[in-house]
């Protein structure tokens, strides 16, 4: 049922119970009543469409991010959802041919660090840098681990590992 036809059939019931008293004051408060309801039905069924239609984006593109990872294409978005299934995808990849892929590198725990910390857990876990630039108030650099086949992306801030992903090999190389 849509928003229109609930809404609709909640007026109806309203002026249908406002016939069975001849009472001005209950009418009037029966139909004010019955329209609230309605509107506050109305007002949570659209909330809850549109939380489904995130859902469903959200879904779509975390899929599209596993199938690139799993089928061993690079990244094409930044969206939080698409990194999301890019990871997975991407530990399914490895976890099915470990033997060409190697083992990947857990990560997602250097994020938040102070910066001489992170790079220091990096190269304890086989990384080394390639490359990196900086803006105005940001540092970025890739690093790249041989043994996992694996390029991370770091985005440094105020001293702190602001962001670490795992991104396409290309980008070390």
């Amino acid at each position: 049922m849509n928003t229109r036809t609930a809404l609709v059939a909640a007026l109806a019931a309203a002026f249908a119970l406002s016939a069975c008293s001849s009472n001005p004051e209950t009418n009037r408060n029966i139909a004010l009543g019955t329209a609230a309801i309605a509107a506050v039905g109305a007002g949570a069924y659209l909330l809850n469409k549109h939380d489904h239609k995130n859902n469903d984006s959200h879904d779509e593109v975390y899929r599209q991010g596993y199938d690139d990872a799993r089928n061993g294409n690079g990244v094409h978005s930044n969206d939080q959802a698409y990194m999301d299934g890019y990871r997975e995808g991407k530990q399914a990849r490895h976890e099915a041919e470990p033997e060409r892929y190697g083992r990947s590198v857990n990560v997602s725990d250097i994020e938040g660090m102070r910066a001489s910390y992170g790079e220091q857990e990096l190269r304890s876990r086989g990384f080394q840098n390639v490359s990196g630039g900086k803006s105005w108030n940001r540092g970025y650099a890739s690093w790249w681990n041989d043994r996992a086949n694996e390029c991370v992306r770091v985005t440094t801030q105020d001293g702190r590992y602001e962001h670490v992903d795992v991104v396409a090999p290309g980008s070390c190389r």
